[in-house]
């Protein structure tokens, strides 16, 4: 099947807002992103800053959408040659042709089978370039010309009806892409709309914004076939260890140009359970009638030899699989008659016969390769080797009872089918991996000091540091026992600790209660102090009322009257 080309243009024209949407392709880049050889090829030594304007290009367009550029700054690559990588540069003519009047820049993009694989802009190197913000007026900005055309490297197309857009085919005012645009990459390159683009989503069929993954192995728990990474799988998964490794005991099917072909795969299962569906990116079509083409698959026991000798277990026929010159990555449904159960270590295969033109897509890089062959009738098989891909899709025998834990042993006492590492063992409603109480029964997780354990099965329910049954009040932190006899509760700091367990006026570790001189006047609190908070070794009690001056709530100080007698003065 030929590559496809299409071409992009940038003209300079007044620019005219109105209302519109995206133009997009159906053939974008199947992995979401690429790369661009940001050296100018055969260019004269360009301005460091149109390289680097580009570079700010894909930058923008990487943070700012769902797809992602990349750039190789240490080479270039010939956007006229045959060379297959992304590359830019200056040209007097698009690679022979003439640019029209008021073309700025061209954007050639190539296809095969339905994806896009090569992206190259030549810039008119007859245009006065420069790089700046703002109107144009006697040169023209690269850097958005720049964006513009990566937009059409990554499949929009012009959009000349709508809404403010850069990828409208004159040049204007805009100078990033906008909301319009940024929605037409979305709907490429974000297919299952999760804000994630297929290039960084973990799970690109199934929105999960937040990308969880359990087991850490790169696969979303949203469409992780074992969750919890414990080897037992939760649902449908793909067998990914078929094992095919030589030409005798390994047969793929490959495209051929008459009618009545046949191809077959062997593959040794992996993965108990039952075939659901066989995946390939193939495409059919009968060019000499114009009639679709029709498709049988089917799965066989295979012989030592390999060849699909043995018993059919299953089969299914698709009309017109895809189209002509699209890439389909079809799952054939083989689950219709629950026959297909597969035993680890059994070799089957997957045999396909054709009324028309099919074609093997190479180059989608999704599946895992295989070794393939090819028959004129299905008995014979020519020596041909290709490595081409296929998947296989098993719904296995043994589902993980307890999918989101690992439990590899499957344990389960009540045989529920539900493991125990996730059961509801004490009943309360309340599941086991979430449960602070998984063996008594509380289904209002009270938890007094917010530990790991629930009120009803916590050895220290206020978390203090004493025990239930020891604790003088289990609900209560600031009160639990007083182990050193000293008057004061130990857990007075609300953590169990006899050496901080109240108040020390005078700071000599033992708390006030148990002090016989708290204030450490050396004037016993028991003779009895007449200031026991504050240090007065003189017991100064000018009033004489048994309240030391320095704990008075005033200071009375006696003065000599006029008369020879003395006056109390307060203060």
């Amino acid at each position: 099947m030929k590559p496809a080309i299409l071409l992009g243009l940038l003209s300079l024209v007044v620019a005219i807002e109105t209302a519109y949407a995206f133009d997009a392709s159906t053939r974008p880049w199947r992995s979401g992103e690429t790369e661009f050889k940001t050296e100018f090829f055969n260019s004269p030594s360009p301005d460091p800053k149109f390289k680097q304007a580009f570079e700010e290009a894909m930058r923008i367009w990487t943070e700012n959408s769902t797809f992602v550029f990349t750039a190789d700054s240490d080479s270039s690559a010939d956007p006229c040659g045959a060379d297959v990588l992304n590359g830019i540069s200056f040209e007097e003519d698009d690679c022979g042709d003439a640019y029209g009047a008021s073309t700025l820049a061209v954007q050639t993009a190539t296809f095969s089978g339905g994806q896009r694989t090569r992206s190259v802009i030549t810039f008119n190197s007859a245009v006065n370039w420069d790089v700046f913000s703002g109107n144009q007026a006697g040169s023209t900005d690269f850097q958005r010309v720049a964006i513009h055309e990566l937009g059409h490297s990554l499949g929009l197309g012009h959009e000349d009806s709508g809404v403010p857009a850069i990828m409208r085919s004159f040049i204007g005012s805009i100078e990033v892409p906008t909301t319009d645009d940024i929605n037409g990459v979305a709907f490429m390159y974000d297919t299952d709309d999760d804000g994630v683009g297929i290039a960084e989503d973990n799970c690109s069929d199934v929105a999960n914004t937040g990308q969880d993954d359990q087991d850490e192995d790169g696969v979303g728990d949203a469409c992780d076939a074992d969750i919890d990474g414990d080897e037992v799988f939760n649902g449908e998964t793909v067998d990914q260890a078929y094992a095919v490794s030589s030409l005798v005991n390994s047969f793929f099917f490959l495209g051929a140009e008459n009618g009545g072909n046949w191809w077959a795969q062997t593959f040794t299962a992996a993965v108990a359970g039952q075939l659901t569906g066989v995946k390939l990116p193939t495409s059919c079509d009968d060019r000499e009638n114009g009639q679709p083409s029709n498709l049988s698959v089917s799965i066989q026991g295979a012989t030592a030899s390999g060849l699909p000798n043995g018993v059919e277990i299953d089969a299914i026929t698709v009309d017109d699989a895809t189209g002509v010159g699209e890439l389909g990555l079809m799952t054939f449904d083989l689950s219709g008659g629950g026959t297909a159960s597969l035993i680890p270590g059994d070799q089957y295969a997957i045999v396909v016969s054709s009324n028309g033109e099919c074609f093997y897509q190479v180059g989608s890089g999704d599946y895992s390769p295989g070794r393939a062959s090819v028959s004129g009738n299905g008995s014979t098989w020519f020596g041909q080797s290709f490595d081409l891909p296929f998947l296989t899709i098993v719904s296995p025998t043994t589902l993980d009872n307890c999918p989101m834990i690992i439990n590899a042993d499957q344990a389960d006492a009540d045989n529920d089918e539900i493991g125990d590492a996730c059961e509801d063992m004490d009943s309360d409603a309340v599941d086991d991996d979430v449960d602070n109480c998984p063996n008594t029964p509380n289904t209002d997780q009270a938890n007094l000091d917010q530990d790991s354990f629930g009120d009803l099965c916590d050895s220290d329910m206020d978390g203090d540091g004493v025990d239930v049954g020891e604790d003088s009040d289990d609900r209560n932190p600031l009160l639990c026992i007083d182990s050193d006899d000293d008057q004061c509760d130990d857990c007075s700091s609300g953590m169990f600790d006899p050496a901080d367990d109240g108040e020390d006026t005078n700071g000599n570790g033992i708390c006030d209660l148990s002090d016989p001189d708290n204030d450490g006047d050396g004037v016993s609190d028991a003779e009895p102090d007449n200031c026991p908070d504050i240090a007065n070794p003189d017991q100064a009690d000018a009033d004489g009322n048994g309240v030391g001056d320095l704990c008075e709530a005033e200071l009375c100080v006696p003065v000599k009257a006029g008369n020879g007698n003395l006056a109390l003065i307060c203060i």
